[in-house]
């Protein structure tokens, strides 16, 4: 019994399900913002959970040497032989139901996934900054799932999530500072130093916030993301980074309400 659990631990684990849990919520808000909430947003919010946590689960199988030195251990599913099975279910039960929610939904989720797998294969961690500005861009095509057509309005909003992502992959680079480093691994935090980078992402916020101002549905956010950069600044890194997380799935919530 004691096993069972532990497997079920390190699954989570691998897939990062915290991660997926909160970022799938990106297409949920995407939805409700031009849709009232029904059964469909179930597809959305599984679509999104599911590709997210392919890609994942496969950078999981990729960054093992860094892993062991941010988290003392490499999960069990990451050297298993089952981990290409599972990275590709996930890969392809999430493109099914993006698919099966709309066509114009499907190929954001491909592109996302087709953005992952280039990231893991070919190590783009490795480059200083554009790793942050290449996830922060796939990772913002979740929203892109939800809203399933473009428009200038869903750009608008495109913009404030992407800069949410990408102060958020800096916000972990600066945790995954050690191991980055021992790593070989050139990221912002490693070539700038950490107090410079916060002040890069303290730059960056305030620009957010002008933009959050002018998003009347987005005004939401300014409760969680101030406390976000207030952590920032007060080195409690890992907080700074889960409540940057839990503002999308706050948003999500007041999208549903109102």
């Amino acid at each position: 019994m004691y096993d069972f659990i532990g497997k079920i631990r390190y699954f989570l684990e691998f897939i990062r399900f915290g991660v997926c849990f909160l970022t799938a919520f990106l297409g949920a808000v995407g939805y409700l913002l031009f849709n009232s909430p029904d059964t469909a947003l179930i597809y959305v919010y599984l679509a999104s959970f599911l590709v997210c946590a392919g890609v994942y689960s496969h950078n999981n199988m990729t960054d093992l040497e860094e892993d062991e030195i941010n988290r003392n251990s490499i999960n069990y599913f990451s050297r298993n032989n089952l981990s290409y099975l599972l990275v590709s279910l996930f890969y392809f039960s999430g493109l099914f139901l993006s698919l099966y929610f709309k066509l114009s939904s499907f190929f954001p989720a491909l592109l996302f996934v087709f953005l992952g797998v280039i990231y893991n294969v070919f190590r783009i961690k490795r480059y200083t900054l554009i790793k942050n500005l290449y996830t922060s861009f796939g990772v913002s095509l979740i929203f892109l799932i939800g809203t399933s057509h473009l428009s200038f309005e869903v750009l608008w909003y495109y913009v404030i999530i992407y800069i949410i992502f990408f102060v958020g992959s800096l916000i972990s680079d600066i945790g995954d500072e050690k191991g980055d480093r021992a790593g070989g691994f050139k990221t912002l935090p490693v070539v700038w130093g950490e107090e410079r980078v916060k002040l890069f992402i303290t730059l960056l916020m305030l620009f957010m916030f002008g933009l959050v101002l002018l998003t009347h549905n987005f005004h939401i956010l300014l409760p969680f993301e101030i406390p976000v950069l207030f952590l920032l600044i007060k080195n409690k890194i890992k907080f700074s980074h889960l409540l940057g997380g839990f503002s999308i799935l706050f948003l999500s919530i007041w999208l549903s309400i109102f």
